[in-house]
């Protein structure tokens, strides 16, 4: 909110004085832009332009040369993919980033689900030194390869293997089990929403990824421990309890599946930032939680500090 001071401040700025107020706020709530001053966030101004789309409008189409890239400022925007779940963008999320830095076409349709305002940043003034200063084009290039890494990290052994020597971290975390006490040798409910809380904590957060069958050490005990019949009755029962505890429309944001370590299998569950807040939901009493990462733990928030994480997240 606006206090009279800033409202007065804002009447009286010239169009293009307004036209960067409005970026430097949008870039704000970017992580990509975390760190920049107002100054630096200002000279986007050369390079970016605000568009409007009605609801169903193609802002660009899958194979299309990128020539630039987009923060949505309002509304709701889907990227249609044709071999995987579309996804929903929400305001703060910078989109059509990947293809311009890959220096490749599109990979998606994105379309204007209602109307919908963005921020278009032209790529080849992005990068043109004249406009942008390198230092600035340089630290939003590393944060999304950084995603980008975390993003498309192969599901294969040597990277699950590097993930796990590299020990559990803000991004990394490991569970024994997915529903047995190894102490007590007996199935627990308290496993599941450890399990649970860790993705919910990484969807609310910058993303993740969860590894089941490997204790805290290290050590790789595979998914034998659960004693599920077969392969197919594990990854069923991990798809039930997503759906049941944490709702249907988690799949956009994760993606598991079993990966054979030194002759075990482990689940792998790769999760990205969500565009929307999950919850927790406890069976039994139909409570909800709200967990965030902090550093390698996850963190329970309470009703206050949840409303204004998410107010300030999503």
């Amino acid at each position: 909110m606006y206090g009279i001071t800033s409202i007065r401040k804002v009447i009286e700025m010239s169009p293009t004085q307004l036209h960067q107020h409005r970026i430097v706020d949008l870039l704000r709530l970017n992580e990509e832009c975390s760190g920049l001053s107002d100054q630096e966030l200002k000279t986007f101004s050369k390079i970016a332009t605000f568009s409007a789309f009605q609801p169903g409008q193609v802002i660009f189409s899958e194979s299309q040369p990128a020539q630039s890239f987009f923060i949505l400022e309002k509304g709701i925007v889907r990227l249609n993919f044709s071999r995987r779940d579309p996804v929903e963008l929400h305001p703060g999320q910078l989109f059509g980033d990947w293809a311009v830095i890959n220096n490749t076409v599109r990979l998606a349709t994105a379309v204007s689900k209602n109307h919908s305002s963005v921020l278009e940043i032209n790529a080849t003034g992005f990068f043109d030194t004249t406009l942008i200063a390198p230092a600035i084009s340089l630290q939003v290039v590393k944060c999304i390869a950084r995603k980008l890494i975390q993003r498309v990290q192969s599901r294969s052994q040597v990277s699950t293997k590097i993930l796990i020597e590299q020990g559990e971290n803000e991004h990394v975390e490991f569970k024994s089990t997915l529903r047995k006490n190894l102490k007590t040798n007996a199935r627990d409910p308290k496993i599941e929403v450890a399990v649970l809380k860790t993705i919910a904590a990484f969807l609310n957060g910058r993303g993740g990824t969860l590894l089941v069958g490997v204790e805290d050490s290290g050590q790789i005990i595979g998914i034998e421990p659960d004693e599920f019949p077969n392969a197919d009755k594990y990854l069923l029962h991990f798809s039930n309890l997503l759906e049941s505890r944490l709702g249907s429309n988690v799949n956009q944001y994760i993606h598991y599946d079993l990966v054979k370590i030194h002759e075990k299998m482990v689940l792998r569950v790769d999760c990205d930032p969500s565009s929307r807040p999950f919850f927790v939901v406890d069976p039994g009493t139909a409570v909800e939680y709200f967990f965030v990462r902090n550093g390698p733990s996850s963190v329970n928030y309470s009703f206050s500090q949840a409303i204004t994480y998410i107010q300030e997240r999503f």
